[in-house]
């Protein structure tokens, strides 16, 4: 019975393309945590809308109306996660989750999840986005707006909401970026262990399969990623990053 084993719930709040899947695959090796196989708001039994791809905060409008309350019923959603999860060890107390768009929703989980503790991520706004561009140009959205504009506005976007939830969340969350989990990963593992004390064998100096594109230790891909950007691709990237340098700034990124 989850409802009695489970009592701290870790959401892991991270922006698409942030290397929260080898977070989350990193936790799962833990012998304190239950967790899914895909994320939540894939999980079967989830009830909330559905989101735009890997754009979803683009559109103020559109994440505004994502994140109205009413959209979820977060006590049958996490009774169907619960019969979806596992653990390597029957008596886990941990319950660890992630699902990008959910950084919209701090507020929510942090009201419908008893003992609710949350690890932020950003990392580089140009390899987010070169991510993003990459995957959505060949299936470009009904919209007119050039799809790498709106892919840096999402970029801009979740930022900003990272910047607001690690102001809200503090005293139950730890943030670090994709850049220091890859430079060292010892001091994410002490950051995750502070939070929650129980998670003594979390380390994330480990080799796990992320999305089956790879299954090595985690290495920073940033330059990779970035390389692959054209010159117009940056150009139109730096045309909505240049109006919000201090999103950027706020964690130590720039304009480049």
């Amino acid at each position: 019975d989850l409802d009695a084993l489970v009592d701290t719930h870790l959401f892991v709040l991270s922006p698409n393309n942030c290397g929260s899947t080898f977070v989350k695959n990193a936790l799962a090796l833990s012998r304190h945590t239950w967790n899914l196989r895909h994320e939540g708001q894939h999980a079967y039994g989830f009830v909330g809308p559905a989101h735009r791809a890997l754009i979803w905060a683009s559109d103020p409008h559109w994440a505004q109306t994502y994140a109205t309350p009413g959209n979820f019923d977060w006590d049958v959603t996490r009774r169907a996660w619960y019969a979806q999860s596992f653990a390597s060890n029957a008596h886990a107390s941990v319950f660890v989750e992630k699902s990008p768009p959910f950084v919209l929703l701090a507020d929510q989980l942090r009201t419908n999840f008893k003992q609710a503790r949350f690890v932020l991520l950003t990392r580089d706004p140009y390899a987010m986005y070169e991510g993003i561009i990459r995957r959505r140009l060949a299936h470009p959205p009904k919209d007119p707006t050039d799809p790498r504009v709106l892919a840096a506005r999402h970029v801009v976007a979740c930022l900003r909401l990272q910047a607001d939830n690690r102001a809200a969340l503090a005293g139950v969350s730890t943030y670090f970026s994709y850049e220091q989990l890859c430079a060292d990963p010892a001091s994410c593992d002490s950051a995750v262990r502070t939070l929650v004390p129980s998670l003594d064998d979390v380390e994330f100096n480990v080799q796990v399969s992320v999305k089956g594109m790879y299954d090595e230790q985690l290495r920073n891909m940033n330059a990779d990623s970035i390389a692959r950007l054209s010159r117009e691709d940056r150009a139109v990237a730096n045309s909505v990053f240049g109006e919000h340098t201090d999103a950027l700034a706020a964690f130590g990124y720039e304009v480049s």
